[in-house]
């Protein structure tokens, strides 16, 4: 059997078995929706808020790392294309990112190579930027007397500062032979072609501004993430809710899930038994997490679609005015 048709039937056994389990654990226990109905308008509309700033975030990313291919698009093309991706990588074989790679090579020409480039090149320095956000954190964790705010400051622009310098030594020697190799394997790790590395070209301010914006939108989902606890009234500690998504951006890219449906609520629930939390109430706010997200990417994502459809149907219809 192939390692892609494995991948495929884990993929369906562990959502079959994430929807079973959460039909047991309403059904045996009803109450246990009165969190999820008894939240007000007003929290509503903080976290579908914080998902719209999730959006906002993901679209710089992606503004900045076309940037580096010279391929410079409108803010609002880019923010449907971030509203739509999301949409469609819920579907099987992450149609988002076909589909916005198949956008992109039409309507502004650029080649598969430079796409699956800036792919990479993103994925790498988002996940670098966690697994570091992920170390500091887990080191104020472990030394508690250490959590004054002078030091965490300190450690987070220090955090900030490494990562920028770490990046910019990583691109610029991507050519070197023993830095092919090594990236070669970290990219098959995670599922990226490692004859991609000569395609990932970034310049410094580039990388500097995709790391502070790339930190701002880390920030907004833990954001998310604490006001979902707050909403079941688990009282979780912000380090600790630092860690639990320094874990989950890391794991997004091993996710062989469309949208990585399950695996994110049983990280949340793992991640919360580690810290001794309740875990009831863990997996309520993980669905709470998951609804603020899904919602806008249902309300908002349709209309990114058709938006996008018909700029691409009338490049193909409309012929061009001569002058």
């Amino acid at each position: 059997m192939s390692l892609n048709k494995i991948k495929k039937l884990a993929g369906a056994a562990i959502l079959l078995a994430f929807f079973a389990y959460l039909m047991f654990f309403f059904l045996s226990d009803i109450d246990r929706f009165s969190p999820l109905l008894n939240i007000s308008p007003n929290v509503a509309a903080g976290l579908l808020g914080l998902s719209f700033l999730v959006f906002l975030g993901l679209s710089v990313q992606q503004y900045l790392i076309l940037l580096s291919v010279k391929c410079k698009l409108s803010f609002s093309t880019v923010f449907l294309l971030a509203v739509s991706n999301t949409l469609l990588n819920y579907l099987p074989l992450k149609m988002g990112l076909v589909a916005k790679g198949g956008y992109l090579k039409f309507m502004h020409k650029l080649s598969v190579g430079d796409y699956l480039g800036t792919l990479a090149s993103g994925q790498l320095l988002w996940i670098l930027l966690s697994a570091l956000i992920g170390a500091v954190v887990g080191f104020l964790t472990l030394y508690p007397e250490l959590q004054t705010l002078n030091v965490t400051l300190m450690l987070l622009t220090a955090l900030l500062a490494l990562s920028a310098v770490m990046t910019s030594l990583l691109l610029l020697t991507f050519r070197r032979p023993y830095m092919v190799e090594f990236l070669g394997k970290v990219l098959s790790v995670i599922r990226i072609d490692p004859k991609l590395i000569p395609c990932i070209s970034i310049s410094r301010p580039i990388i500097l501004l995709y790391v502070v914006s790339s930190g701002v939108l880390f920030g907004i989902f833990s954001l998310r993430v604490w006001c979902s606890f707050a909403v079941v009234g688990v009282d979780i500690d912000f380090l600790q809710v630092l860690f639990l998504q320094a874990c989950l951006s890391v794991s997004f890219a091993f996710s062989f899930v469309p949208g990585n449906l399950g695996l994110k609520e049983g990280a949340f629930v793992a991640l919360s038994a580690m810290y001794g939390l309740d875990l009831d109430g863990a997996l309520l706010a993980a669905l709470i997490d998951r609804a603020a997200s899904l919602s806008l990417t249902f309300l908002l994502g349709p209309m990114a679609l058709a938006r996008l459809s018909y700029s691409v149907w009338l490049e193909k219809t409309v012929p061009p005015i001569s002058h």
